[in-house]
């Protein structure tokens, strides 16, 4: 029971960082197309970098740098929920009735993992955002991952 109950957390918190990358992916869209949607000349002006005193220059390179970090920190971020997200839909299209019964890992934390079994394999958890699961069946839950 132990296997099982962690095999379904497992699942549901690969479902869950699926859900925030796509919530991420559309948050960063959303910023970009307003952005290029804006007209040219609202809130911007155009300054010559060489007439701007020293520490000016300074506090630009500084915010560039910070949003550089941010605009990194946060694709890596999205690229390992993206992969886990692949993970998880190879997972459910692979899983089959003969797998009943098979000896898994259960990861509890990111470094330790106790034996488990897979105990039921017609049915799964997905977390179909805001912290609510539904329970699907194989089939449901191929579609609703070809979906997103």
């Amino acid at each position: 029971i132990l296997g099982t109950i962690t095999c379904k957390q497992w699942y549901q918190r690969r479902v869950r960082e699926s859900h925030t990358f796509q919530h991420y992916f559309k948050q960063i869209n959303l910023s970009l197309r307003k952005k290029m949607s804006a007209p040219a000349d609202q809130n911007v002006q155009a300054v010559d970098l060489a007439q701007l005193p020293v520490p000016q220059l300074n506090q630009l390179r500084t915010q560039f740098e910070e949003e550089e970090n941010m605009l990194t920190q946060s694709l890596a971020q999205l690229k390992g929920v993206q992969s886990r997200f692949v993970e998880s839909q190879e997972c459910v299209a692979k899983m089959s009735k003969k797998d009943l019964g098979k000896p898994i890992l259960v990861p509890l934390t990111s470094s330790m993992y106790v034996p488990g079994e897979l105990a039921n394999t017609e049915t799964v958890l997905v977390d179909i955002g805001t912290g609510y699961h539904v329970k699907m069946d194989i089939a449901a839950a191929k579609q609703w991952y070809q979906r997103r």
